[in-house]
C-alpha cells in the first residue's frame, strides 16, 4: 500500500472530486470544504432539546459548536474513491487543538461516490467557530495491491442522513453544561442569600425604630406610674391639715364668766334645741354690765 503523492493527486483530482475548491491539493491530501447543513447537539440551555434539527447555512454562514457537544457536518464536494484504492480521513491540526475530536471513523471505502459525513466532538474549553465554505477536511488516498471485488455499490450520502440525527437526538448532558449549570445554581444562590440578607438588614433596622420608640413609650409609662405611686404612698403616709372651723358650736364654747359676760342658751335656761343657735344678748340689767350712759345721773342741775 503506498499513499499518493500531491503530483497524482492534482492529476487525477477530478476523477476524485467533483467541483473541487482553490488549491484543494495540500501536501499530498486532498482539502473538503464544509458544506450547506450541520446538526449541533442541543446543550442544557435548549428550551426544547428534542425538536432540534439539522440547519441548512447560507453561503460562508458561521457557526459555534459548544464545549462539550456533537457535531454532524457534511463535505460541501462529493467524492468518488476508485476500487483499488481506499481513503482517509481526518481535519486540520490546528482545529484538533482547539478541542475538536473526529469520532465517525478515519477510512472511507473503496468504490464509494457521495459527499462525507464527519462527526466531531468538542472536548476543548471553548466553542470552536466555524463557517460554510471554509477548508477544514482532508482526504489521503492511498493503493490497494488489486481492485477490491467488494466494494461500495449504493449511492453514498447526499446531505445528512436523519438516521443518523435520531441516533444522538435530545439533550446531551456534557461536563462542561453541567459545570454551567453548577455555576448558574450557585449564582442563582448568591442572589438569593444577597436579598435574603437585605431583607434581613431591612428588618432588623425597622426592629431598631420598633425598640427605640418602645424604650421611649416605655419610659414615659415608668415614670407616670412611679409619679402615681408616689403620690399614693405619700396620702398614705403622710397626716394631713385639717383647716380651722369657721365657727364654733356653743358646746364646746368655754362656760361664760358670771361677771361681766353675756349669759349663753343654757344659763338663760332656754330649750336644750336652742343652744346651737346664737347667743342671746341678755338685758343689761341682768348682765351687770352697765351701759356707758348708766352713771350718768340727772341731778337737775
Amino acid at each position: 500500500m503506498s499513499f499518493w503523492s500531491s503530483q497524482r493527486l492534482a492529476g487525477q483530482l477530478g476523477g476524485i472530486v467533483n467541483q473541487p475548491g482553490p488549491n484543494a491539493v495540500d501536501c499530498n491530501a486532498i482539502t473538503l470544504r464544509i458544506g450547506g447543513e450541520i446538526y449541533i447537539t442541543p446543550g442544557v440551555d435548549n428550551p426544547a432539546p428534542n425538536s432540534h434539527t439539522k440547519k441548512n447555512l447560507a453561503s460562508a454562514e458561521a457557526f459555534t459548536i459548544p464545549p462539550g457537544q456533537f457535531a454532524f457536518l457534511v463535505t460541501e464536494e462529493k467524492i468518488t474513491i476508485p476500487k483499488d484504492a481506499m481513503g482517509f480521513i481526518s481535519f486540520k491540526a490546528r482545529y484538533k487543538m482547539m478541542g475538536l475530536v473526529n469520532v465517525s471513523g478515519f477510512h472511507v471505502d473503496p468504490g464509494y461516490s457521495g459527499q462525507l459525513t464527519f462527526s466531531v466532538f468538542n472536548a476543548g474549553p471553548a466553542p470552536v467557530h466555524l463557517q460554510q465554505g471554509l477548508q477544514l477536511f482532508l482526504l489521503w488516498l492511498a493503493d490497494l495491491d488489486a481492485p477490491s471485488v467488494q466494494h461500495k455499490t449504493k449511492p453514498g450520502l447526499d446531505g445528512i442522513s436523519m438516521d443518523v440525527i435520531n441516533s444522538i437526538t435530545g439533550k446531551v448532558p456534557s461536563i462542561f453544561e453541567l459545570e454551567k449549570r453548577i455555576e448558574n445554581d450557585v449564582k442563582k444562590l448568591a442572589d438569593e442569600d444577597k436579598s435574603l440578607s437585605t431583607r434581613i438588614h431591612e428588618i432588623e433596622k425597622k426592629q431598631n425604630n420598633i425598640s427605640i420608640w418602645l424604650g421611649i413609650v416605655i419610659t414615659v409609662l415608668i415614670g407616670v406610674l412611679i409619679g402615681v405611686a408616689t403620690a399614693y404612698i405619700k396620702d398614705l403616709i403622710l397626716p394631713h391639715d385639717k383647716p380651722a372651723a369657721a365657727s364654733t358650736s356653743i358646746n364646746d364654747r368655754a362656760p361664760p364668766s358670771t361677771s361681766g359676760t353675756t349669759p349663753s342658751a343654757s344659763n338663760l335656761g332656754l330649750p336644750a334645741d336652742m343652744k346651737s343657735q346664737k347667743e342671746v344678748k341678755a338685758p343689761a340689767a341682768l348682765t351687770g354690765n352697765k351701759s356707758p350712759h348708766a352713771g350718768a345721773v340727772n341731778t337737775g342741775k
